[in-house]
């Protein structure tokens, strides 16, 4: 029993002791490697967030681009439309007859190239839509994916 006792001196203790030290190292060198993901992984995310960001601005300002032009295509429209409807009962005040018929027919074929050029534009605006809906999917799946591959490498 004394002999065992003996053997648990200076030497082997400093064999141990080096050992656990030796051991705990190494688990502070494994987490500076997390540490070093961790911090990789913030920079991703922060990078995803400006991207977001940037892409809301753009998306904001195409939005409001394509509401101005609308608004100056109407007025345009509007415009002509003022300007022709005043053409068109100058005449009807100044000539006899079936003028009153042709004007209704032209303003008929005006409205009809109006709604036709309405429903371009709400073609166009309906595309966008579902263009902006689409990439703010893609942005979404991305960052999803990317959340799911950090845990992945992560748990492996």
């Amino acid at each position: 029993m004394e002999a065992m006792a003996q053997s648990w001196t200076d030497d082997r203790m400093d064999d141990l002791a080096l050992r656990v030290d030796n051991g705990f190292a190494q688990v502070d060198r494994r987490f500076e490697q997390v540490d070093r993901r961790f911090e990789q992984v913030d920079r991703r995310f922060e990078q995803l967030q400006q991207e977001q960001r940037e892409f809301r601005v753009a998306l904001e300002q195409s939005s409001r681009e394509a509401r101005e032009e609308l608004a100056r295509t109407t007025a345009e429209l509007r415009g002509e439309i003022r300007a022709l409807g005043d053409g068109l009962s100058q005449r009807i005040d100044q000539s006899n007859g079936g003028l009153s018929q042709r004007i209704d027919q032209s303003n008929g074929d005006l409205s009809q190239r109006i709604d036709h050029g309405n429903g371009g534009l709400n073609q166009r605006f309906d595309e966008l839509q579902r263009t902006l809906i689409r990439a703010s999917f893609a942005a979404i799946f991305c960052l999803i994916a990317g959340i799911v591959t950090l845990i992945a490498t992560q748990i492996s």
